[in-house]
């Protein structure tokens, strides 16, 4: 035998073995094997152990109930096995026990936990019938102070409902709870027993609930008690935010509640798409400045903690729109010395007598950066104009200068033209020719100046190789103070029309060439008129800028103001006006129907030209000694400024401004349109008998219809949209009839609009408001009534107020409702409590129909003194109204004119819908807006017609999303663009 190869017998092998060995010698009366016996013998394989429950890293009660299987495999050679005992046991403690197993494996059993620490190991061993044993482990862990781990609690509108795991061995619960933040036990709060999971409690919005649960075991056992647990009960309104589109921002507010002050801010950019956590912020309002104009930036708002409620969402659309009738000096374009400035696209292209030819890259057109520099052999460019690829430039004694700008942070000459000119000063252009003013001194004295000027037509149909056509003398000889030559050199300008030149030649006034190309300087009749504001005096008619627009030519006359010329006959020229009252203007151009002047008292200033007559001046940004101006890319840009004080460069002033009205569309109404709500580019129309129509308006020149609701027997009258919804006032069509219909209806799926629920015969509602859990409304016989809509599905009447039937219009803001009142004017109601809601103060406004409320300004629109605001930052104690009225009737002195259904801002602006006040002109509709950045200093910037009314009543309406106005006018909607 070769003992390498003996191997050690396993020991239940051994064991079995013995046992064989026993029974063949045992006694006289021998016993035979069965095959089970043998089957037992050969098993070798330990039994399998599997916790169920509790899971790994379970957190557990007092009282733990484990469950879990069993079982015992033969080995491969053995019969079936049987497991005949379980044990289990935590290690390093005196938990431990025996289990007897139950049918096909299972077992179950409870130990305690309450002499165990944090954590620890639960072991669970299974031992088979020939002694073979098979083991499995579990991590648990215990919190102290939370017994009943599984405990929660889920917040929903006006409930929180309570779940858990049951607690072995337990013979009921007890659940501890108050709606105040204090921690309940036996004696604070209330007490419920024999309360069962899930339970659903009733509680209020907006409370912080705290709650603690106990399972009171049976007798042998100890009880458990769960950590306290908070949750804040919520509606998808009660926290529903308000939108405020602002300059480049957008400000959110809503409703505080009593449980917390901290929120977290959800956002979502576009129509579509998931909302993301974006800002946790202290308070009840947020401002938002990470916003560009464009997008519609939608929000929602939950606590940042103890809810999972997420508000609906409110959205909105920046305004884009300057806050503040200012200009401001660009730095960069201060230290390169630029004394004018000519704006393509985002690029500047800076004339500088000392430096030449300046090039900026205006993408932030209030902070230009230095993109290149060029100075002509001479050195300095009195003026540049480009068209194209090219600028072109008054370069002094380098006369024409022409440089290819096709990138214009690379500037490279093109070609030149100088032959006979010693000062080329100011140019136009006019298809393939440049028109040049150039100055040549004559002679000198020690008080004046003889000069001769000149106007030279140039070819530049090859910019290589310019040549010239055509050259006029305008003045030879003409004298001027020594001291006024530099106003000469560049202070002129000139404006083409055809074949005639319209020259500021400064001390000499307006001068008009007509000008021919292609022959000898003879085939032009050269000067054929002048225009002096003060002819007794020709050398105080200064005329330093000129600007064309249909038969009118404007000129800024400095002393004279701005100068209106009739020009239909350019040899006949006859002054229209010469406001001296508009100040000192020394320069004008005309962009889209608007003069923009600059003025060395007042700044820059916008004049309408809607008669091209009468420009008329609806805005003055405000500055000191502007000289030159030239608009571009939405910005004017003014060169001025006191040189001794530092100030002298290019000012920005910003003209995206509301002023702009055009129309950009038109959307016949199937009823009557009375009323328009806009958010982001979805629009609800209150059309009449045509019921609430929904539109897509993501491209304002072509609005397409979603969809459309009815309401047998009603007239869709008013319309709000606010979280989604769509909030819509139904008139019974019956004559006299003075019942109404209110409805809310989800818009989640423009296309199919669903009725969330309908309130019928209503007494008559003038107006109402949303905010948060509540509707407001304005009632003819009811004063103000408060519906709960926390459930927009089953709104309820929640409170009315006593208030005065000649209540109007009805608007929120923050925790008081401000009630336009025809006789006391605005009544200021606190509503931080609305089942609570009382009045608190009233603020003076006369004859006052509607209302509108932004931040800390209160806007009222009456029906014959026009806009009054005030103060409402301490509501209990507002401030004086201030009253500025619409265009007066001539007829009646006192009476303003009448305002329509709506009054609406954005921004810093006011938008009032007004109609016609006279007699000849009362279907006519005005938007009539107001810059009430500072409301104590309020001013109208413009007056505009809107839309022709089908009959001079007051409900129409009009609506704002960023840049559009959307307005309701009988028997259509109109769309219009504010922007430039």
């Amino acid at each position: 035998m070769n003992l390498r190869t003996i191997k050690p017998v396993p020991a239940a092998i051994l064991a079995s073995s013995l046992a064989l060995a026993a029974l063949l010698t045992g006694a006289c009366s021998a016993a035979f094997l069965d095959s089970a016996d043998v089957s037992r013998a050969k098993d070798t394989v330990p039994p399998t152990v599997s916790i169920s429950t509790p899971g790994e890293g379970s957190s557990c009660a007092n009282v733990v109930e484990v469950t879990g299987v069993t079982a015992d495999l033969a080995s491969p050679s053995g019969g079936a096995g049987k497991v005949v005992s379980i044990t289990y046991s935590v290690p390093g403690s005196a938990v431990s026990g025996t289990v007897t197993p139950g049918s096909g494996g299972s077992f179950s059993f409870q130990f305690e936990t309450v002499t165990l620490g944090s954590s620890f190991l639960l072991t669970v061993t299974a031992r088979d019938w020939n002694g073979n044993e098979g083991a499995a482990s579990v991590n648990l862990r215990k919190t102290e102070g939370n017994e009943v781990p599984s405990f929660a609690a889920a917040a929903s509108n006006k409930s929180v409902t309570l779940t858990w795991d049951p607690v072995p061995d337990t013979e009921s619960y007890t659940l501890y709870y108050s709606s105040n933040g204090a921690l309940p036990s036996e004696t604070v709060g209330t007490v419920l027993a024999n309360v069962r999971s899930p339970y659903k409690l009733a509680c209020e919005n907006g409370k912080l609930y705290t709650f603690r649960l106990k399972a009171n075991a049976k007798e042998g056992w100890s009880d458990s008690e769960s950590d306290f647990v908070r949750s804040i009960p919520l509606s998808e309104m009660t926290l529903l935010p308000r939108t405020y589109p602002k300059r480049g921002k957008i400000r959110l507010e809503w409703n505080s509640i009593e449980a917390t002050d901290e929120f977290t801010v959800f956002r979502r950019v576009g129509e579509t798409g998931s909302f993301t956590e974006y800002r946790t912020t202290t308070g009840t309002a947020f401002t938002d400045t990470g916003v560009q104009n464009g997008p519609c930036y939608y929000y929602s708002v939950r606590p940042s903690a103890h809810s999972g409620v997420l508000s609906r969402p409110s959205g909105t659309v920046t305004d884009g729109f300057n806050p503040s009738p200012s200009v401001e000096l660009s730095s960069a374009l201060t230290r390169e010395k630029v004394e004018g400035v000519f704006a393509s696209g985002k690029w500047l292209y800076g004339s500088s007598y000392e430096n030449g030819l300046k090039v900026f890259d205006a993408s932030d057109p209030r902070n230009p950066v230095l993109a290149a520099s060029v100075a002509p052999p001479g050195g300095c460019v009195y003026q540049v104009l480009v068209e194209g690829n090219y600028a072109y430039t008054a370069s002094g004694a380098d006369g024409l200068v022409i440089y290819d700008v096709s990138n214009p942070a690379a500037p490279s000459l093109a070609g030149s033209y100088s032959a006979g000119i010693e000062r080329g000063c100011s140019l136009a252009i006019a298809g393939s020719y440049v028109l040049l003013t150039d100055f040549s001194i004559e002679s000198v004295t020690p008080s004046t100046m003889a000069y001769d000027c000149a106007l030279s037509v140039i070819n530049v149909s090859d910019p290589s190789a310019p040549t010239l056509e055509a050259r006029y003398t305008i003045d030879s000889g003409a004298p001027v103070a020594a001291s006024e030559i530099s106003g000469l050199t560049y202070m002129a300008r000139i404006a083409v029309a055809g074949n005639y030149a319209y020259i500021a030649e400064y001390q000499r006034g307006l001068r008009i060439v007509e000008w021919t190309y292609g022959g000898s300087p003879a085939d032009g009749a050269g000067l054929v008129a002048t225009v002096q504001a003060n002819p007794a005096s020709p050398l105080s008619s200064q005329t330093s800028g000129v600007a064309l627009y249909g038969n009118y030519a404007y000129a800024a006359s400095y002393d004279y103001g701005l100068m209106v010329v009739d020009v239909a006959d350019p040899t006949a020229p006859v002054i229209v006006s010469s406001d001296t009252s508009s100040g000192r203007v020394s320069d004008v151009c005309v962009e889209n129907g608007w003069l923009y002047a600059s003025n060395i008292e007042a700044g820059v200033q916008l004049y309408r030209l809607d008669d091209p007559s009468a420009p008329e001046l609806q805005r003055t940004m405000t500055g000191e000694y502007f000289w030159r101006i030239s608009t571009g890319a939405n910005f004017a840009f003014a060169y001025g400024g006191l040189s001794y004080m530092g100030t002298v460069g290019i000012y920005a002033a910003d003209l995206n401004l509301p002023l702009f009205v055009r129309e950009l569309s038109e959307i016949p109404s199937k009823g009557h349109a009375l009323d328009v709500s806009a958010e982001g580019s979805r629009l609800c129309v209150a059309d009449g008998g045509a019921g609430l129509r929904v539109f897509d308006c993501s491209d304002p020149a072509a609005p397409s219809e979603s969809s459309s609701v009815l309401l047998s027997g009603y007239s869709a009258f008013q319309v709000r949209q606010q979280g989604g919804y769509a909030f819509v006032l139904w008139e019974d069509t019956a004559d006299a009839s003075p019942l109404m219909s209110f409805g809310i209806y989800d818009l989640s799926n423009p296309a199919a609009p669903a009725t969330v629920s309908v309130m019928q015969y209503l007494s008559y509602v003038r107006d109402f408001a949303v905010s948060g859990d509540y509707l407001y409304m304005s009632n003819l016989y009811n004063g103000i009534e408060i519906y709960d809509i926390s459930n927009p599905a089953n709104p309820t009447l929640a409170k009315s107020v006593d208030a005065p039937p000649t209540i109007y219009g009805i608007t929120v803001a923050g925790n008081y409702a401000l009630v336009a009142d025809n006789v006391l004017g605005a009544s200021v109601y606190d509503i931080s409590s609305p089942l609570q809601t009382y009045l608190v103060s009233t603020v003076t406004m006369t004859d006052l129909m509607y209302l509108f409320a932004d931040g800390n300004q209160l806007y009222g629109a009456s029906t014959i003194k026009g806009l009054f605001v005030a103060d409402i930052a301490e509501p209990e104690f507002p401030g004086t109204a201030t009253n500025y009225p619409f265009d007066p009737d001539p007829m009646i002195p006192a009476h303003a004119g009448e305002v329509g259904k709506d009054i609406k801002g954005s921004g810093n602006y006011a938008y009032a819908l007004t109609r016609g006040n006279t007699l000849l002109d009362s279907t006519q509709h005005y938007l009539t807006v107001l810059d009430v950045n500072r409301p104590g200093s309020s001013q109208k910037i413009a007056r505009i017609k809107l839309s022709l009314l089908q009959a001079p009543v007051l409900d129409y309406g009009i609506d704002l999303s960023g840049p559009l106005l959307f307005e309701s006018a009988g028997s259509k909607v109109s769309v219009y663009s504010l922007r430039p």
